[in-house]
């Protein structure tokens, strides 16, 4: 057994395990929605529609991406897609309801177009989503506007010519085996905003073949619109939402089961149709949710846990700071809008339960004498969150003599912590987890520091903790879910101590064949405690 604080440490242990658990000998299934569901997908345009078309033995006329359909020459047919033709591969063309027999050695472009008719404009916030299946290159637009290309020559916005030919080969999902078939692929086109107002409204298609006497040629296309105005901005590792409440909402179809409860308190449980709900009130700021189903006796059948983030309002942080800035009241949302840099003997001092959410490629760093302290207690840490909850953020970090990280009950997801050149860092009663973007990067990365001091720490899912030239001194932590090394520390003439740590569940990567729980030196002799 560890001798730390049982509580802290069970907490977090708890939180960090997003998962369903279910009773000896029942099985079933309790799912969690955080923010009301969105509305299904509408299809907008389906690959099986009727379209118009026309054949690339010639250029079609100027406009066709968005010239009404009666105004189109004689050039152009009318037919169901999706379009194509394969000489040596008849489940190529399973989709295809219109073949082009005549496209070998003919020509290698092939344009088709769909008018849909938008009669109320959609939800702002709705995306649009285009699903391509093709062989083997193309490039779509949205009334008149280029929306996704691929294997197409020339410039973003610069439409091929008739004779054109794709700059690569791209085999479509029923394509030849030796040729590495590959999947449908969805573009995100974005937030429909105002592209869609009532009215009528044109997606068309160019496609490209490899050469005039390719043998074989696929294009599908799919248009809908997804998601909505829902009350989760965001959700990843935590969920982010603007109100200080969310819906909460799910399936349970574990059997024997009464009641859902959310911290506690009883959801609304449909027994018949097994599904549950709550409108859940928030905190300010963090919030952190154990949601269960439970059995008459109250014994827990399933249960899982939510981290919410209830952002009524932030405060922006971004460039350098100077003298003694301090966000020392609790509840705080800040926002960083750029690096901040906490310039030669400045402090920057975070309070008890604020959320610092940090945007990609992004770093908090401190410079001489300068400090950067949380003041976060015992259930009301500092959190350093991704600002889109789920793409990790660069680092916090020290550098030259006298420079300082002193991390006080706070916790850090996908990020870095890097004190450098003669700098400090301490963190004590903390958790550091989810830093696991490939290649693998150091969770902790301490080079030439004055000191790196880890206690009753928490660690997961991570590469590993380095520690190079640095007096390093690990003391009642806890280490698991690693993918690569637990700690690598070496020094020629700084103490190594480890004590009263547990370092567990490693996982080997591929090519990773030499992951340790504790890689030493070459350097000085360490100490190894309990």
């Amino acid at each position: 057994m560890l001798p730390v604080n049982a509580h802290s440490f069970s907490c977090a242990l708890l939180l960090m395990q997003i998962a369903v658990f279910a009773a000896i000998g029942q099985s079933g299934i309790f799912t969690l929605q955080v923010g009301t569901p969105p509305p299904p997908p509408t299809s907008l345009v389906r690959a099986s529609d009727t379209w118009r078309y026309h054949k690339g033995t010639n250029s079609p006329t100027s406009g066709w991406q968005t010239n009404a359909d009666a105004t189109l020459d004689s050039t152009w047919a009318t037919g169901a897609g999706g379009f194509g033709f394969a000489a040596d591969n008849p489940n190529e063309t399973v989709q295809c309801q219109t073949m082009l027999s005549d496209m070998y050695n003919l020509y290698s472009t092939f344009y088709m177009r769909r008018t849909l008719t938008i009669t109320v404009a959609p939800n702002s916030t709705q995306r649009l989503l285009l699903t391509m299946d093709w062989d083997d290159g193309f490039v779509a637009y949205l009334d008149g506007i280029e929306v996704a290309r691929f294997n197409a020559p020339g410039d973003v916005g610069i439409e091929p010519a008739s004779s054109a030919i794709a700059t690569n080969s791209h085999e479509s999902s029923r394509g030849n085996p030796e040729n590495e078939p590959q999947p449908p692929m969805t573009f995100d086109l974005g937030t429909v905003g105002n592209r869609l107002p009532p009215g009528p409204h044109v997606l068309a298609v160019l496609g490209l073949n490899r050469a005039t006497n390719s043998t074989d040629f696929i294009l599908i296309a799919d248009l809908v619109l997804t998601g909505g105005d829902v009350a989760t901005a965001q959700d990843g590792y935590f969920a982010l939402v603007k109100t200080n409440a969310v819906v909460l909402s799910g399936s349970n179809t574990f059997p024997n089961s009464t009641r859902v409860t959310v911290n506690g308190v009883n959801a609304d449980f449909n027994l018949a149709n097994e599904t549950w709900s709550r409108i859940h009130p928030l905190e300010p700021n963090m919030n952190r949710l154990f949601i269960a189903a439970l059995d008459p006796q109250g014994h827990i059948l399933a249960s899982t846990n939510k981290d919410v983030v209830s952002e009524m309002s932030s405060v922006p942080l971004g460039g350098t700071i100077v003298g003694n800035t301090g966000i020392n009241a609790s509840n705080f949302v800040i926002r960083l809008t750029t690096n901040v840099v906490i310039a030669p003997d400045a402090k920057l001092n975070i309070g008890e339960n604020s959320v610092v959410l940090i945007p990609p490629n992004t770093s908090i760093r401190v410079q001489t004498n300068g400090e950067l302290r949380t003041w976060g207690l015992p259930g009301r840490p500092v959190y350093f969150l991704p600002a889109d909850g789920v793409t990790s953020w660069r680092e916090l970090s020290a550098t030259g003599s006298n420079a300082s990280l002193t991390l006080l009950h706070a916790e850090i997801v996908a990020g870095q912590v890097r004190p450098l050149a003669g700098s400090s860092a301490l963190l004590q009663d903390c958790v550091v987890r989810d830093l696991t973007n490939l290649p693998a990067r150091e969770v902790i990365a301490a080079v030439n520091a004055a000191s790196l001091t880890l206690r009753r720490t928490h660690f997961f899912r991570f590469a590993e903790v380095d520690s190079r030239d640095t007096p390093f001194l690990a003391e009642d932590c806890l280490l698991e879910r690693m993918f690569v090394d637990g700690f690598d520390i070496k020094s020629t003439n700084a103490p190594l101590v480890v004590r009263r740590t547990t370092i567990r569940y490693g996982a080997v990567l591929s090519g990773e064949q030499d992951a340790d729980g504790v890689d030493l030196g070459p350097g000085n002799a360490p100490e190894v405690e309990n």
